[in-house]
């Protein structure tokens, strides 16, 4: 079952995925143009090579980092998303930004009722923080509730 965080990622990708389609639809409109004779400038295999070079790069680091978030949820996708951040790559790091801005809401949501009003609110199992329904109210400073260390 997927949660919060991964919707995140998801419409994230989208988002990225529509930039791609923009250039792809220019690409295309260029051609277009060019069939009808009222362009200036041919479009060659090599200015088309050029004008794909940097977003099909942008498709292969969003590919992998989405390989790598598949099977995480809660702060270790957050982690993940965060390491891939750190890379050299301009275009890569403000892509991986814009996820990370959206994977992290969910969490800090759930981490500010928490904190504020002692809620836990984890629908989707995604918080670092479990509750045992079992416990009683006499165990419940050291039963109740216990932090997952994978998130």
């Amino acid at each position: 079952m997927f949660g919060l965080q991964h919707g995140s990622v998801y419409t994230a990708l989208r988002d990225q995925l529509r930039d791609y389609y923009r250039v792809l639809a220019l690409l295309t409109s260029k051609i277009d143009t060019e069939r009808e004779g009222r362009s200036g400038s041919e479009l060659t295999l090599q200015r088309l090579w050029t004008w794909l070079q940097a977003p099909c790069e942008k498709m292969r680091f969003l590919v992998s980092l989405s390989e790598a978030c598949a099977r995480l949820c809660g702060g270790a996708l957050c982690s993940t998303v965060h390491s891939f951040s750190r890379t050299g790559d301009a275009l890569a790091k403000e892509a991986c930004l814009a996820i990370l801005r959206r994977v992290v809401r969910p969490l800090l949501a759930m981490i500010r009722a928490w904190m504020t009003e002692g809620e836990l609110q984890d629908p989707f199992g995604e918080f670092f923080v479990r509750a045992d329904a079992a416990a009683s109210l006499e165990d419940l400073w050291t039963r109740m509730y216990s932090l997952d260390t994978e998130m």
